[in-house]
């Protein structure tokens, strides 16, 4: 983490490194491959992540269906890449990703590596159009993935690769404390069914914070929210039995409100866990 302090400005800027893969080894291949590890929708939209060789910045494009939904992106310095498409349910339907060197949108570097007709291409991925001598890339991925069911008492929310489990703090504590009330573990339980199922174990890692309202002393709703949030931690960890996870639990006490503290209903909505679920 590193933190910018300007001179001008009050506000203190803080920048997260990026979690990079391992680049693979035959990055810039004319042989491309492309691999999807993950495909999640919650019934708005599809989330495609997933990896290949193709060099830093080339476009790639992904339609499902008749192509009448489609979104593009650019490829990650690690090969990585993250696409999102609006949900519609159809059977017998999957997700096709392109890529096609000729593309305007494509940088020159891109074209010129792998050809401005993209002759250079090799593989069993590559297809000729039909109607010139271009080449192009091209993945067909069925639709497998279900939506992500959680408890009704707890929401959720993505945003690309993240994904949030909200818990309102009275269904998993008694007031004031931070020792799982009996009745939340049925809740849990559930949330560690959908972590096991609906999540590549291998592909993700999870943070857990802990949030309060603004009564009471700050370091002590601090101390509160961080103990709620690794009892949380370690409940899930024997749910999901598994080394593989990558757990970490923060305390922001009332740092972080998403409500106005000024009712009770607010400081209600403020008083929660969350289980952020980061898709790699």
């Amino acid at each position: 983490m590193a933190t910018f302090e300007p001179s001008e400005e009050k506000a203190i800027r803080h920048f997260r490194e990026a979690n990079w893969h391992p680049i693979p080894e035959d990055i810039g291949d004319t042989r491309v491959w492309i691999e999807v590890d993950e495909i999640n929708n919650d019934g708005e939209f599809y989330y495609l992540q997933g990896r290949s060789n193709l060099s830093e910045g080339a476009n790639i494009f992904v339609a499902f269906g008749n192509r009448s939904l489609q979104d593009e992106t650019r490829i990650l310095p690690d090969g990585s890449f993250y696409l999102k498409v609006p949900y519609e349910y159809k059977e017998d339907s999957g997700f096709t990703i392109r890529f096609d060197p000729s593309h305007w949108t494509q940088w020159n570097e891109v074209e010129e590596r792998y050809g401005s007709r993209g002759q250079k291409l090799v593989g069993n991925l590559v297809v000729p159009d039909k109607y010139s001598d271009k080449q192009f890339v091209e993945l067909y991925v069925e639709q497998e993935s279900t939506t992500i069911d959680v408890p009704d008492n707890v929401e959720l929310t993505i945003d690309g690769s993240e994904v949030t489990m909200l818990v309102p703090d009275n269904v998993l504590f008694d007031f004031d404390e931070y020792e799982l009330k009996s009745s939340s573990k049925e809740t849990l339980d559930l949330i560690g069914e959908t972590l096991k199922n609906s999540f590549n174990k291998k592909d993700f890692d999870i943070v857990i914070n802990g949030h309060t309202d603004n009564v009471g002393n700050d370091q002590y709703n601090l101390d509160l929210s961080k103990k709620r949030a690794d009892e949380v931690r370690n409940y899930l960890e024997d749910q999901l039995d598994s080394s593989e996870v990558t757990f970490t639990t923060v305390g922001f006490g009332a740092e972080k409100p998403i409500a106005s503290n000024d009712t009770e209903d607010g400081q209600a909505k403020n008083r929660r866990v969350e289980i952020v679920i980061n898709l790699k």
